[in-house]
């Protein structure tokens, strides 16, 4: 999951996707390669990646790769914990999650791997999303976003299949710029979903996710 513009609700929605994923029988890990890892604040117990995990990260991803099995941990989803300091302190990049997902994804344990992408783009998570089964795009119907959106559609190389493309935090009072953009063109118009303007805890979003599948 990517998003070109901040405050996007590209976090909630990653982890959403996963329960419901999860939900529908699949095995499911979720993995935030985001500068931030703010998502424990939606995951009870706040877990944070073992000590030596990190420092076999800083040293030798091989190392970390052999015990990466034990540092995912359970929930309404498998997740990989946030590392407790920001990522770059332990010298992280994008290309050691790159190691990690392609370690992971190679044990064959999961269905799917969801994987939250930072907004700030570079040439090797342009690689990564080119190999991706599913790309999904995040927006939402403002016009700097759409702008941000746009410039990142013309921007990139071919990609494969269309991108799927969701519109979050739809407020119908205000102009829909996504709805006008040529952006659409480019990509598989998915859902809109509308903007809460209560503060959404976890337990508040997973029941929009549970009555949906209700009805």
């Amino acid at each position: 999951a990517f998003s070109p513009a901040g405050g996007t609700g590209k976090t909630l929605l990653s982890m959403l996707l996963a329960y419901k994923l999860q939900n529908k029988g699949n095995r499911v890990l979720y993995v935030s390669t985001v500068s931030h890892q703010d998502f424990s604040y939606y995951i009870e117990g706040r877990e944070y990646l073992s000590t030596e995990f990190c420092y076999q990260c800083t040293i030798n991803i091989r190392n970390a790769l052999k015990i990466i099995n034990k540092e995912i941990r359970k929930g309404d989803f498998d997740y990989l914990p946030p590392f407790k300091n920001l990522p770059v302190s332990y010298k992280i990049n994008f290309g050691i999650y790159m190691q990690i997902v392609e370690y992971i994804k190679k044990q064959n344990i999961y269905d799917y791997i969801v994987v939250e992408l930072s907004s700030e783009l570079q040439q090797d998570k342009l690689v990564f999303l080119k190999q991706c089964d599913i790309k999904l795009l995040i927006s939402t119907q403002d016009r700097i976003s759409v702008r941000r959106l746009e410039t990142f559609i013309s921007g990139i190389p071919d990609t494969g299949d269309n991108p799927i493309l969701v519109c979050n935090r739809y407020d119908r009072r205000k102009t829909d710029y996504l709805s006008i953009s040529p952006v659409i063109e480019s990509c598989e118009l998915s859902q809109y979903i509308d903007e809460m303007y209560d503060e959404l805890d976890w337990s508040t979003a997973k029941s929009v996710i549970d009555m949906e599948k209700t009805y």
